[in-house]
This record gives structure tokens, sequence and C-alpha cells, in this order.
């Protein structure tokens, strides 16, 4: 079996239609990933946070094809990611005006900090971004809902970072898939 997902704009589409270089970054990335231990990530913002992975969850990837048996993917998405231990990510994540908050499928507008222990949101502070981002979560009245899921990057060059204003029924394809993001 295999399934592939499509559910983006047609212009979306035919721009991010997968290439094969974009696979093999994909592959590579998701090579890398899944041989790394630790992954710490900081920025000038304030974010200073580590991954720990062990052999509980494995490194995936996606390139817009369900090219062998039993793939699943999303046409045309490029992106690798992976899921932390349990308990392993622990640090700061500071948001940063313009970083893309996917279930608002819109921009921050001001800094959102949040600090993580044993890879659950502890804390959630700034502005109405932070505001809406707590009730959010807070509704799914149930503690999971704090964990933190995975840890990735996006792999197609022709993705549009500013894509949710110029196609306003785009999914978030563009977002996921930029290219370093």
């Amino acid at each position: 079996t295999r399934i592939l997902s499509c559910i983006e704009p047609v212009d979306t589409l035919k721009r991010l239609f997968p290439t094969e270089d974009q696979r093999r970054r994909a592959l590579e990335g998701q090579q890398m990933l899944q041989g790394a231990k630790v992954l710490r990530i900081t920025n000038a913002a304030g974010t200073d946070c580590t991954f720990e992975f062990g052999d509980t969850y494995h490194a995936h990837c996606q390139y817009g094809l369900a090219d062998t048996p039993g793939r699943w993917d999303h046409f045309a998405t490029t992106l690798m990611a992976h899921v932390a231990d349990d308990e392993g990510v622990n640090g700061t994540v500071v948001v940063q005006p313009g970083d893309m908050l996917f279930p608002f499928n819109r921009y921050a507008s001001d800094p959102v900090r949040f600090e993580i222990k044993k890879g659950k949101i502890t804390a959630i502070d700034g502005g109405v971004d932070a505001v809406l981002i707590k009730d959010y979560m807070a509704s799914f009245d149930d503690e999971r809902g704090y964990a933190i899921s995975h840890i990735g990057w996006g792999g197609n060059e022709n993705a549009r970072w500013d894509a949710i204003t110029t196609s306003p029924t785009s999914m978030g394809t563009d977002a996921r898939s930029f290219y370093g993001g």
C-alpha cells in the first residue's frame, strides 16, 4: 500500500512539484537525523533548546512522492523531522514576529517564549500570540497537548515563506517546506 495526500491549491502544487534533488536531500536529511543523538538549537532571540534522540522514534522525511511500497507522503511537501525522546526536550524556544503559527495559519506578530522541561511546555509568555496559544493548547483538556512533537526543517527551494498571505487557501505546505526553515 502507498498513500499520497494532495490537498494544496493547484498553483502551489505546480510551484512545489517534487524533484529528484529534493528527494535526495530529504533522504540525506532523514539519515542525518536518524544518526543524531542530540540536536541543539540556539538563536539571538533567546532560543536555546536541546532535543535528545533515542531509539524509540525514527526520523521521517517527505519529498512529495509515494514511490516505494508502504510509503505515505504529502504531495508536494519536502521536509525532514524527528521526534525526540518523550522527556528529551529541554530549554527555551522564542517564537519571533514573522515565524509561522501553524494552528492559526498565520505569522506571529509578537515574541512568544516557551519554557520546556522533560519534553513538555511548562510556561508560555508574551503578548496576544501567547494568549492565543495558551487558549488553543488548553482547549485540548489533556496534558499531552503540552508535549513537544517533533523538530525538523524544510527542503524545497521553490517554497515561499510568504505563501499564506499570497495563497490564502494553502494548507501550509510552503511554510513547512521552506528551504532551511
